[in-house]
């Protein structure tokens, strides 16, 4: 084999392995960073980045029909089912 001829040359024949290794670690290093922060955004999302679809108040008749329904610790509620239907639990 012949000999190096230049510094540079002589710098990573010399070296070779151990640049290997700290690239390779630095690699490693900064996919782990960016995997790492990409998991925390995806985990934990601010508010401003939900858009909400559902509307977050009531027109006054639906908020009336909700006044009147039942607790769920009232007896004996009697449910009239619409017309043209039938209670498939009774016999």
């Amino acid at each position: 084999m012949s000999k190096p001829a230049n510094p540079a040359e002589q710098f990573f024949v010399r070296y070779n392995l151990v640049i290997l290794i700290v690239l390779a670690t630095g690699i490693l290093s900064v996919s782990i960073v960016l995997a790492y922060q990409a998991y925390l955004a995806a985990s934990t999302p601010t508010t401003s980045d939900i858009k909400s679809e559902i509307p977050t108040n009531f027109d006054k008749a639906t908020g009336k029909k909700i006044e009147q329904l039942h607790t769920s610790d009232q007896q004996n509620i009697n449910v009239t089912p619409p017309e043209g239907r039938y209670n498939p639990f009774s016999e």
